[in-house]
């Protein structure tokens, strides 16, 4: 779990770095809503991006001679270099704060729940409209109105509905769900909470661009944003305080909005960073080891599986006499059982690397030296098919698959 919070993280910080440059250039505001959002979703998804064929070998040093017959003990590999008790307290940190933000979003909406089950409704310009008695800016859910004692005449109400309509229309209520979602998984990511504000705020330019489209006066609709606050985006943790700057919704109405085609070249750059993270997510996962807490370890211990490979397994006499040598990778899965099964001779570095084995024969031949052949794939992949029982590996305390790679190298020597 933490490779996957630190990926994504890494993927947010770089993303929203590229959003805030394009924001002091694009006045596109629908464009710079869903290029946010379109960051979020990527970065949540990018680290379940792979690529085929990519290695995700573990490695343990030192050669296993049958010759020697010595070994070291079977050590046990950690899926990171924090001890089990920091991961432990990192974990346990992590839960507490999406339990607090969880808390926040669901105590927001109960409220909002208790306040539409309590206040009077009704069917009014096209809203289900909640009267609170209290002075509140207007503000929408989905197509829910709640709004507060106001002394608006008809043309500032008119004004004010055609922002909200706006909101509700565009389903900017759905982005909120979504943004206090992200915000829960990743509280302690600070970008995350850039970009919830950011695209808040495209809300409300956006919806104030539509109603000066329709024809209201600038000025006239800046003195009624003064008096009424109109187009508050909603807080389930603080539902009526989370407001975008006046001031900065009255300088976004001064500026003039970029050509189309400028919007385009700003996107092609958002799929070129993209592009560039996911190589990138998928060359640091060559480096990656599998997260197990514990690798699947042979039962009786690694001394007695290499004495048992030593007894099972021949240099092959058509090998000698034909004067082949090399190295023969031998993987296989450990099961949840702890059963060995799909034993195959590999040329890929699959899995667990364990220590490699060597095989020493002699040959009494002139024949030029030769590479592996398919009589030393079969002498290897016998020889890891009479091992036995393992002790699976095991993560969150649970027994999972795990893939071994047995090094065997097959080696002759003149006699």
């Amino acid at each position: 779990m933490e490779s996957y919070l630190l990926k994504s993280g890494f993927s947010l910080i770089a993303l929203y770095a590229l959003y805030r440059v394009m924001l002091r250039y694009e006045l596109n505001h629908q464009l710079n809503r869903f290029a946010g959002l379109a960051c979020i979703l990527f970065s949540i998804a990018v680290p379940f991006i792979q690529f085929k064929h990519v290695s995700q070998a573990g490695r343990f040093p030192g050669v296993f001679s049958v010759v020697t017959s010595r070994t070291a003990d079977f050590r046990e590999t950690v899926s990171s270099a924090l001890s089990a008790s920091t991961i432990d307290i990192v974990l346990a940190l992590y839960i507490v704060g999406a339990a607090v933000c969880l808390f926040r979003c669901v105590f927001g909406l109960t409220t909002l729940l208790r306040i539409y089950i309590h206040s009077p409704r009704r069917r009014q310009w096209g809203f289900t409209v909640v009267g609170l008695s209290r002075q509140v800016s207007p503000f929408t859910f989905f197509n829910v109105l709640f709004v507060g004692k106001e002394s608006m005449d008809d043309s500032e109400r008119e004004t004010m509905l055609l922002h909200e309509r706006v909101h509700r229309d565009q389903y900017h209520s759905v982005d909120n769900i979504f943004l206090e979602a992200v915000a829960v998984m990743f509280w302690f990511n600070p970008v995350v909470w850039l970009f919830r504000r950011e695209i808040k705020a495209e809300h409300e330019y956006y919806a104030d661009a539509r109603v000066l489209e329709n024809g209201i006066d600038r000025e006239d609709y800046q003195h009624i944003l003064f008096k009424a606050r109109t187009g508050v985006s909603i807080d389930f943790g603080n539902y009526l305080s989370s407001k975008t700057s006046l001031i900065k919704r009255f300088n976004m109405m001064t500026k003039t909005r970029t050509k189309s085609q400028h919007s385009y070249w700003r996107v092609s750059l958002y799929v070129a960073l993209m592009s560039v993270i996911v190589f990138l997510g998928a060359f640091s996962a060559r480096r990656e080891e599998p997260q197990f807490d514990k690798i699947a370890t042979y039962e009786q211990g690694e001394a007695a599986m290499y004495q048992i490979l030593t007894k099972r397994i021949m240099y092959p006499a058509s090998a000698r006499h034909e004067n082949r040598s090399g190295l023969v990778r031998v993987s296989f899965t450990v099961n949840e059982k702890g059963h060995v099964e799909h034993i195959k001779a590999e040329t890929r570095k699959d899995g667990y690397l364990l220590k490699e084995m060597v095989v020493v024969g002699y040959y009494q031949t002139s024949e030029e030296a030769k590479g592996i052949d398919d009589a030393l794939k079969a002498a290897a992949v016998q020889a890891v098919e009479g091992l036995g029982e393992f002790i699976p590996a095991q993560k969150d305390g649970k027994p999972v698959s795990c893939v071994l790679t047995l090094p065997i190298k097959f080696t002759l020597e003149k006699a």
